[in-house]
C-alpha cells in the first residue's frame, strides 16, 4: 500500500495542475480544443465553425466550405517552479467538405498530452457533421482514448500491483452536439455531450471518464462587431461536490478589418483568458493566454497558439439571379 500511496501523490499532484487547481478527477477530461475557444473561457460556439472544433463540439465542423488543416499546442503555467517545461498539449486536424458541403463535413483529429514523466495521454477521432435547412446543424465523433503512465525507472511504481497487468489502457468513446439559429444569425444556441458512454480507462480497477455536458448561447451584434457567449458545463465526475462539477463561462470577441482581426476575453470561476487573431486568405493564426486564478503566483500562465491553413481558392459566390426576358429592369417609378 505504501508504494501505490506514492505513485498516487505523483498522479494526484499532476490532476490538481492539469485540472485548474480543482480535486484531482479522471483521464481525457481536457479534450483537445482551438485557441479560441480557450481565449472566451471554453465557449464551444466560440471557435470557428471548422474542423477545430473536432472534439468540442461535433456540429461545429459542418461549417467547412473548404478542406483545411488546423494546428495547436499548449504550454500550461509556463515559469512555475517543477512544472514549466512538463505539461504540454498539441492537436492536429483536418476537415473536408463533401461536395461543396452539400453531404456533409468530415474531420480527423489526433490530440496528445504529455504530463512529462507521469502520464501520457492520446485522442484520435474521426468526426461527421452536417447543416439542415440552413440553421441547424448536428455532428457525431467517435474517439479512440488511450493513456499511458510512465513509471519506468520509478522502483516504487514498477513493482506495485496496480501496474502488474501493464501501464496503459484504451477504449473507445463517443461525443455529439447539435446548434441551430434561434433568431437568425443573431442567437444561436448549442449543445455538447462529450464521452457519452463513459468509457473505463482504468488498470486494476474501474476508472471511468467522465460523461459532460456543455450548453452555451451566442449573440451576434454585427453591428458592432461584436459576439458575445455563455456556456454552462456539468462534468459527471464519480465524486465532487455540484460546485465542483459545474463551470460556467462568458466570452466576448470583437472583429476588425473586414473579420479578418479578432480580439477575445473570457472568464470562469477559475480562469481568466483572452487572447486574438489574424486570418488571411489561406493562412491564419490564433493565440490564447489563460491565467489560473489559484496558480496566479510565479507563473506566465498558460499559452495556446493554433494555425490553420485552408486549402484551394475562396468559396465562389453565388451567381446573380437571371433578369426574366422581356422584363424591363424596376426603375425609381417601377412597382415593387
Amino acid at each position: 500500500m505504501p508504494k501505490l500511496l506514492r505513485v498516487a501523490v505523483r498522479l494526484v499532484a499532476a490532476a490538481l495542475l492539469l485540472g485548474e487547481a480543482r480535486p484531482a478527477r479522471a483521464a481525457f477530461e481536457f479534450p483537445p480544443a482551438g485557441a479560441q475557444a480557450a481565449a472566451m473561457g471554453g465557449s464551444i460556439l466560440a471557435g470557428s465553425r471548422d474542423g477545430a472544433s473536432l472534439f468540442l463540439d461535433p456540429s461545429g465542423v459542418a461549417g467547412l466550405d473548404r478542406p483545411e488543416a488546423y494546428f495547436t499546442y499548449n504550454r500550461f503555467y509556463t515559469g512555475l517552479r517543477d512544472v514549466s517545461g512538463g505539461l504540454g498539449q498539441g492537436f492536429a486536424a483536418v476537415g473536408i467538405p463533401l461536395r461543396r458541403g452539400k453531404a456533409g463535413s468530415l474531420a480527423v483529429g489526433y490530440g496528445d498530452l504529455q504530463a512529462y514523466g507521469l502520464l501520457h495521454e492520446r485522442v484520435f477521432g474521426v468526426a461527421y457533421a452536417r447543416r439542415w435547412r440552413d440553421s441547424f446543424e448536428g455532428g457525431v465523433t467517435a474517439k479512440y482514448l488511450h493513456h499511458r503512465y510512465l513509471i519506468a525507472g520509478d522502483p516504487a511504481a514498477s513493482g506495485d500491483p496496480v501496474f502488474a497487468g501493464g501501464t496503459a489502457r484504451g477504449a473507445f468513446a463517443f461525443d455529439a452536439g447539435v446548434r441551430a439559429e434561434v433568431l437568425g444569425p443573431v442567437v444561436t444556441a448549442g449543445l455538447a455531450v462529450r464521452n457519452i458512454n463513459r468509457p473505463d480507462v482504468g488498470l486494476e480497477s474501474e476508472d471511468r471518464v467522465p460523461r459532460e455536458v456543455q450548453g452555451a448561447l451566442s449573440y451576434n451584434a454585427a453591428s458592432w462587431g461584436l459576439r458575445m457567449t455563455a456556456d454552462f458545463l456539468y462534468r459527471d465526475a464519480a465524486s465532487g461536490t455540484i460546485r465542483e462539477k459545474s463551470v460556467p463561462g462568458l466570452g466576448l470577441e470583437k472583429t476588425l478589418e473586414g473579420g479578418r482581426a479578432k480580439f477575445r476575453l473570457g472568464a470562469t470561476l477559475d480562469q481568466f483568458s483572452g487572447g486574438g487573431g489574424i486570418q488571411f486568405d489561406r493562412l491564419g493564426f490564433d493565440y490564447a493566454f489563460v491565467l489560473t486564478r489559484n496558480l496566479v503566483a510565479n507563473n506566465a500562465g498558460t499559452h495556446i497558439i493554433g494555425v490553420r491553413y485552408r486549402f484551394g481558392g475562396a468559396p465562389s459566390a453565388p451567381p446573380p439571379a437571371a433578369t426574366p426576358p422581356h422584363a424591363a429592369p424596376a426603375g425609381p417609378l417601377s412597382p415593387p
